[in-house]
């Protein structure tokens, strides 16, 4: 095989960059196919770096990506991804040694990523590294053939959603992973819907966060309830009021942990894990 060049991202435009993402997970778990414009909000959102993100050149072809981010002191591996004609030869490997050695460049204190947990060789990579499991995520998802819930007696509310990102530090019972922080979210103010419900008095008890649905799909984005609110009551309201809302759309939401007081909430309502995620975490030396 060729030697293998190992380069900044931003040394791709947006267009191959995006290629190169599609190529290397058309075929994965979970199958993805982006548009540049959605490769950009999520690089944007996710606080990526590309100077800092490597890929990996093969005879001046693209073929593998691993993408860093970074907030303060603390970094996130975005993606990594090898085209399928060029795996099982290490480059993926090579690929997440050099963003270890760039976190440490940049002065990070620790790097964390997500993983499938049935990606077991991938799994046993991070492990090879130093990377150890912190928690479990879970991928919820209701399907639009459940139908309708009951009609809650509280009904959802416009909100604003800077208001629910604001409040989304303080309204979780265990921290959001990357993607979910109010970091991200912030980033995504522009395409950010929300709803909440309230209390007799009028003080909201719970949020959600969503984009504009996309023909039979809407994605939670976050969902939050109040410090001293009750989730599973309040949680029911909302999630049933907004599916009354939604008829006809499967609805996901991406990465609760698995600790998380919503969890209960979710299986009532007919919600199933369609994924199950380790989160984990290397501490830079």
């Amino acid at each position: 095989m060729s030697p293998i060049e190992l380069a900044p991202a931003d040394r791709l435009d947006l267009a191959a960059l995006t290629a190169l993402l599609n190529t290397s997970y058309a075929d994965y778990f979970v199958p993805s196919q982006q548009t540049a414009d959605q490769v950009a909000s999520s690089l944007h959102a996710w606080d990526i770096d590309l100077a800092g993100s490597t890929v990996a050149f093969v005879d001046g072809a693209a073929v593998g990506v691993a993408l860093l981010g970074v907030r303060g002191a603390h970094g996130w591996i975005g993606g990594l991804g090898v085209a399928p004609a060029w795996r099982r030869q290490g480059i993926a490997r090579r690929l997440l040694m050099h963003s270890q050695a760039m976190a440490r460049a940049r002065g990070l204190t620790r790097l964390d990523l997500e993983v499938l947990t049935r990606n077991t060789p991938a799994l046993a990579l991070y492990q090879e590294l130093g990377f150890s499991i912190q928690r479990e995520l879970l991928v919820w998802q209701r399907s639009a053939a459940q139908g309708a819930l009951p009609d809650p007696y509280r009904k959802l509310q416009p909100a604003d959603p800077a208001w629910a990102v604001a409040n989304s530090p303080t309204w979780h019972d265990t921290a959001p992973c990357w993607q979910r922080a109010a970091a991200s979210l912030r980033q995504l103010s522009g395409d950010l819907r929300a709803v909440c419900i309230t209390d007799a008095e009028g003080a909201p008890q719970a949020y959600c966060l969503f984009r504009q649905p996309e023909a039979d799909q809407l994605r939670l984005l976050d969902v939050g309830a109040a410090p001293d609110a009750n989730v599973r009551r309040v949680g029911r309201d909302l999630l049933q009021d907004f599916h009354l809302r939604h008829l006809g759309k499967t609805v996901t939401l991406v990465n609760e942990p698995v600790e998380s007081g919503w969890n209960p909430v979710f299986v009532a309502l007919g919600y199933y894990v369609v994924e199950r995620q380790h989160e984990m975490r290397w501490l830079v030396g």
